[in-house]
């Protein structure tokens, strides 16, 4: 029984869990779309500043070029690359993840590479780590982090856009920190996912439990069909489309004053396992009391409900014991598809009807 709960609990975890990623998935494109376009609007913004207050000696075509048009043809070119395979059908779920999260990284690491004069840049990868935590996948997180680690190290070694850039003591000093604060983003996002993937599993438990309780709730447990509780349920989610046949064993007194109750049991729970095989998605059985069952048919018409009910007595007498069908042991039935104005129960009540007539001119 564990280990059919917890094959369950990893199927409807992962279900949901996709499900999540999936929707994810699209914010995160289009937050990378979005801050692409703000970090041009800020270049531009922030090249208006340099230039007033004299900090710019470069000719301004120069800058332009070097600081504005280059910086945005390359956000530009990472967005299309993201979009061309964001858009491909043959790439999903976790491999999408993938390619969104590293475009995203790449996206923080080229704004280091333009814009290393200023140090704090390189702590943008913060932004790139804990956009991964929502998938929930630690090795994503992971491989998203170091790979901005190594960006951030290469560049300030390497880096030389900016030829006016002095890499003093000073400078290594803040883009150590920045690495700092992106480890430090690091195992806060993975404590994060990790607590996030209990809370959910807790979660998902819980419901299977909750929904175990009321399956449990709705099945009559000698029989295994749903009982009137089961049948309320039904007639709620089907309403007015539902027909009924109300079924019945015949000398069922005889069973247990006979052979005893234990014998009543075991025909009854005959009679259920019969009733539960008969069952599709336009019919459904209940115990409604002692030895009467219903059936409920959606969308059937009064020739199939019948055949249905004949099938299932021909099935119920062949596992009768042979003494129990010579003292005329067997089921009767009785159908009723009402009316349109007519409310389940009332029809139900016709379904009744119906049987003890036919049980009635049986016996005569």
């Amino acid at each position: 029984m564990d280990s059919f709960y917890d094959s369950q609990l990893e199927r409807i975890y992962e279900q949901e869990s996709a499900s999540l990623e999936a929707q994810w998935r699209t914010i995160h494109f289009r937050t990378m779309m979005i801050l692409s376009l703000f970090i041009v609007a800020a270049e531009i913004g922030l090249s208006f500043v340099l230039r007033r207050n004299g900090l710019v000696t470069s000719a301004p075509f120069r800058y332009y070029v070097r600081y504005l048009a280059f910086p945005a043809g390359t956000y530009v070119c990472i967005d299309v690359a993201t979009l061309v395979l964001f858009s491909r059908s043959d790439i999903k779920g976790k491999t999408m993840d993938y390619i969104i999260s590293l475009a995203f990284a790449a996206m923080c690491l080229a704004v280091c590479f333009y814009h290393d004069v200023f140090s704090v840049v390189y702590a943008a990868g913060v932004t790139a780590i804990a956009l991964t935590t929502i998938y929930g996948d630690q090795k994503l997180t992971g491989i998203t982090t170091l790979a901005i680690i190594a960006g951030d190290i290469l560049l300030a070694l390497f880096g030389r856009w900016d030829g006016g850039v002095v890499r003093d003591e000073t400078y290594m000093i803040n883009v150590s920190i920045a690495v700092i604060v992106e480890l430090s983003a690091y195992l806060i996002c993975i404590m994060v996912v990790q607590w996030e993937d209990k809370r959910r599993r807790a979660v998902v438990l819980r419901q299977m439990e909750m929904e175990n309780l009321r399956r449990t709730a709705e099945h009559d447990q000698l029989t295994g069909v749903k009982n009137r509780l089961g049948l309320r349920r039904h007639i709620d989610e089907h309403g007015g489309r539902l027909a009924f046949a109300m079924l019945d064993i015949d000398f069922f007194k005889k069973v247990n004053d006979t052979w005893g109750h234990e014998a009543g049991d075991v025909v009854l729970k005959g009679l259920g396992r019969i009733l539960l095989l008969s069952e599709d998605e336009n019919t459904a059985a209940f115990r409604y009391g002692g030895d009467e069952f219903l059936l409920a048919f959606t969308d059937c018409t009064e020739k199939k409900m019948n055949a249905a009910c004949e099938r299932i007595c021909r099935r119920f007498s062949d596992f009768l014991p042979r003494e129990m069908r010579d003292v005329g042991v067997g089921l009767s039935y009785g159908v009723s598809q009402g009316g349109r104005d007519m409310t389940p129960s009332r029809v139900i009540s016709m379904a009744d009807e119906a049987l003890y007539r036919r049980k009635n001119a049986r016996r005569v």
